[in-house]
C-alpha cells in the first residue's frame, strides 16, 4: 500500500478541505480505506476510500472544526 497525503488532500473538494485539519482527514481516510476493503475481503483502494469518505463523512461534518494555531506575535512572545 503506497498513499500520499498531497494528492488525496488535493482531490477533495476546496469548500470540504478546511472542515478538518489535513492530517486528520488524510488518517481517516486511510482508516476508512481499511474498513471499506475488510467489508469488501479486497483493497477497495485509495480513489473509492476517498470518494466514500467525502460523500458520507467529511460532507457531514458541521462547519470549520479546526482551530487555528494563535500567532506567536498575539501571545506577547515575539521577538524583540
Amino acid at each position: 500500500m503506497v498513499a500520499v497525503p498531497a494528492p488525496t488532500i488535493a482531490a477533495i473538494p476546496a469548500h470540504l478541505r478546511s472542515r478538518l485539519d489535513a492530517a486528520e482527514i488524510f488518517h481517516e481516510v486511510l482508516e476508512r480505506r481499511w474498513f471499506l476493503s475488510e467489508a469488501a475481503g479486497r483493497d477497495v483502494g485509495m480513489q473509492a476510500a476517498l470518494r466514500d469518505y467525502v460523500d458520507r463523512v467529511l460532507s457531514a461534518v458541521s462547519g470549520d472544526l479546526v482551530t487555528p494555531m494563535p500567532r506567536i506575535a498575539d501571545q506577547g512572545l515575539a521577538p524583540r
